[in-house]
Formats: C-alpha cells, structure tokens, sequence
C-alpha cells in the first residue's frame, strides 16, 4: 500500500504527525522533495517530542527512511538530528539515500544567509535554495561523491571558488555575514562527513523495496509553495505537489500498487515569512505555547488567519494534474486550537471540499499521537 502525505497551503500544516500515524516498523517513508530545511514536527503520547529533517517523521514507530535524488541532505545537521534523538533513546531503523542525493556544504549554507539579507524572499536559512542553484550551475556534488575522497575534495574546491566569485557581488554586511556563517559551519564539516559515510546506507530504491510492505511518500512544505503553483519569487525551489512521487512510483518496483492521498491542513491558514496571504487578519487561537514555528532572522514572522477553503481546493486541482487516481482524504488538523470549533464545522460544510476528496478527517493534536 502506497500512501502520499501532502500539504495544501504554505508549509507547517501537519504533515509529520500523519505520517506519525500510518508509521509501523515495517514501513518505509520515502522523502520525494525538499530537504534538510523541512521541519516536521511529531509528538508522542509518551511524551517524545522531536522535529525532523532529514529522519523519516515515521522514525518513533520504526519505519524505516529513504532519501530520495529529488532531496538535499547536509551532514552537519543530519549528525545535529542524530545526538538529539539519541538523547530521546531512540532505536535508529535502517536508513538509506539514493546516491545521487544532492549535498548541501557550508557554502551553501553561508551564501543562503548572506544573500537573504539582500533579497528578503524568507528563507530556512540552511542552503537548500543555494543548493539546488549551485548544482543548475553544473557545480553538483552528490552523496555518491562521499565514496571516493579524491571526487568530493576537488568537487569542494571548486566549489570554495564558484561562491568566492558569487560573494564578490554581495554588499559589505552580506560578506561579512558569508565569511562569519562559513567559518563556524566549517568547525564542524569533518566530523559531520565522517558519520554520515559510517551512518548511511547509500543504496538504489529498487534494492530494498521487497523488505517492506508499506510505503508512505512524506512531501515537504505546502502545494502552494510549489515552484510551479506558488506566487513567486516567495516559493520553494521543489515540486511540493505529488509530481515527484508519481515518478519515482512509476519508475520502480512500486508501480501498479494501490494509491491513497492524505492532503492535510491545520483548521487555520498559516504562513511562515513574507509572501501573499489572503487573510491578514491574525486569528486568536489556544494552546500554542508547543507551538514549533518561531521568528527567526531568516524566515520572519509566523502569521496565522481563518482557513482558506478555496486554496486547498485549489491545492488538490493542481495536485490532480499528477495524481488523479488515487483515493484522496482530507486531513484537517488543531481543531483543539480553535475558539469556536462549531463555527468552523458550519463553513466547512458550506465548502466545496467534499467534492474534491473522499472523506474529511479532523483531527486535535493529540490524536495523532
């Protein structure tokens, strides 16, 4: 069984306490966009509380990981995940990347904070944008290049010099910014390297398909940051709609199983940093005192409003021009958030959204867990 779990508005919806949900230990979570910059937040009735990146949000029930070649990883924040589910006790289920998984470096990272100064499009702040760019402009390094010392340390130099010439177009502060990010990143890069090539399996979908019998396919940010769907320049440099997906299902072991879609949404909109939005009236809203999206330098502000009806329908139709086939369900979540629950139920049922997807399920927090 085949399960995609999608997120219909501008990212941090719920994504990772669904696929929480459908998690067991023999499910394999397949990361298909995106990368090291999601942040998926999962509790647990146990009381385990941990926000992945780069671990499948299937992790705390023993589902297994695969990184697809649509994603980024970065090894110092991979080794920064690791010690922090260690400290939660963690029993690590296997974990594998597809070998041409893109790399992100200290530049990458450095150059994304120094250049978001300039543009103030709203950023993670972690390079995965300068990534994706870097690897347009023919300087790639993939998780491949770890095998062989020789490749990956004349890839970097090259590297080193292709953003050495990009940071001379930078204003003073910017540079200043890159040389203070590179320098404290770089404190950390061997060690991290070291444990990625010891931690990771690097290994093709294919090969490990059979040791599993369910799959659940864990999207990144909201269909309406997708590079395509979004309104840009505010959008993620990735398909966050099931185009990925339905590709890398369709080029494997996996085609001809049956598909289920969970497009989910908290019970309000929300938005992290500058971009179109529209509700800017701030909803009032209980219990956030757990809540995970805070302001930062990079991304801004986290502004919420009343849910927007008509963008997750909108989200669904964009999402069917790749994946009409599938069963689709409705994942609202936070309804223990809400002031007035009743009100929220009342316009729902006046919506559209029953005609677009098969069941609606809503969700409070703590039935995820």
């Amino acid at each position: 069984m085949i399960n995609i779990v999608l997120g219909t508005g501008f990212g941090d919806e719920g994504k990772g306490q669904c696929v929480h949900a459908l998690a067991h230990p023999g499910a394999l979570v397949i990361r298909f966009s995106g990368g090291h910059q999601c942040g998926h937040t999962v509790t647990t009735r146990e009381g385990l509380r941990h926000v992945f990146a780069q671990f499948g949000a299937g992790t705390f029930r023993g589902a297994a990981t695969y990184i697809s070649s649509y994603c980024t990883v970065f090894p110092i924040a991979f080794l920064n995940e690791y010690k922090a589910l260690q400290l939660l006790n963690v029993d690590f289920p296997n974990y594998y990347v597809h070998p041409m998984a893109m790399l992100t470096t200290p530049c990458d990272l450095a150059f994304n904070r120094a250049l978001s100064m300039i543009t103030g499009h709203g950023t993670c702040g972690v390079g995965f944008g300068t990534t994706l760019q870097r690897n347009e402009d023919f300087y790639n390094l993939y998780v491949n290049d770890l095998k062989t010392p020789y490749v990956f340390d004349t890839k970097m130099n090259f590297i080193g010099k292709y953003y050495e010439e990009k940071v001379k177009t930078l204003n003073m502060s910017s540079q200043i910014t890159y040389e203070n990010e590179l320098e404290v990143a770089m404190e950390n890069w061997e060690e991290s390297l070291d444990f990625y090539r010891r931690f990771v399996r690097i290994e093709l979908l294919d090969r490990i398909i059979p040791d599993y019998k369910d799959y659940l396919f864990e999207g990144s940010q909201g269909i309406v940051l997708d590079q395509h769907f979004g309104f840009f320049p505010h959008v993620t440099r990735s398909n966050t709609t099931s185009q990925n997906a339905m590709e890398i299902i369709g080029d494997s072991l996996l085609k001809g199983l049956e598909i289920s879609t969970s497009y989910v949404s908290r019970c309000y909109q929300t938005r992290h940093g500058n971009g179109p939005f529209s509700d800017e009236n701030r909803i009032e809203l209980l219990h956030t005192e757990t809540e995970s999206n805070q302001e930062n330098d990079w991304q801004g502000v986290f502004r919420t409003a009343k849910l927007d009806f008509s963008l997750i329908e909108h989200a669904i139709h964009c999402d069917e021009i790749y994946n009409y086939r599938s069963k689709k369900y409705l994942v609202l979540t936070c309804l223990d958030q809400l002031k007035d629950r009743e009100a929220f139920e009342r316009e729902l049922a006046k919506s559209n959204l029953l005609s677009v997807v098969e069941r609606i399920q809503m969700k409070d927090r703590e039935d995820w867990q």
